[in-house]
């Protein structure tokens, strides 16, 4: 793990329960936190959260928890978005050829973990340390 992806994890880690919430016109009535804001400064990843909500814009009627992970290993250039119902069932796979995004996947106890995990309820996209 880089100095970098340290220093961005552990800022993000600090985000706990939003006061605030953002919309892009766009996607309106979806809305996201104040830590969903800071991942995409902090890894510049705007694109990932354009991808997050039209997705989501078309999956919120179906589902009412979606867990979003983005799987990335290290040093790749590539990545993929996993769309699950909260109970490890996947319903969408979006896989991306290019991305510059700075985290990469993990492993814990021989298991994968992704590079960052991403929520969704009630309309709203947050980070799992602001649940």
């Amino acid at each position: 793990m880089t100095a970098k992806e340290v220093k961005i994890r552990e800022q993000l880690a600090l985000c706990r329960g939003s006061r605030k919430s953002y919309f892009q016109e766009l996607f309106k009535p979806l809305t996201y936190s104040e830590g969903i804001k800071e991942m995409y400064t902090l890894c510049d990843a705007h694109w990932l959260l354009a991808a997050c909500l039209s997705n989501l814009a078309t999956m919120k009627n179906q589902h009412e928890f979606i867990v979003m992970k983005l799987y990335r290993k290290e040093g790749a250039t590539s990545c993929y978005l996993s769309y699950e119902d909260g109970n490890g069932t996947q319903i969408k796979r979006v896989d991306y050829y290019y991305t510059t995004f700075p985290l990469s996947d993990r492993e814990h106890d021989n298991l994968r973990l992704p590079a960052i995990t991403l929520y969704f309820q009630n309309d709203m996209l947050y980070l799992p340390s602001e649940n």
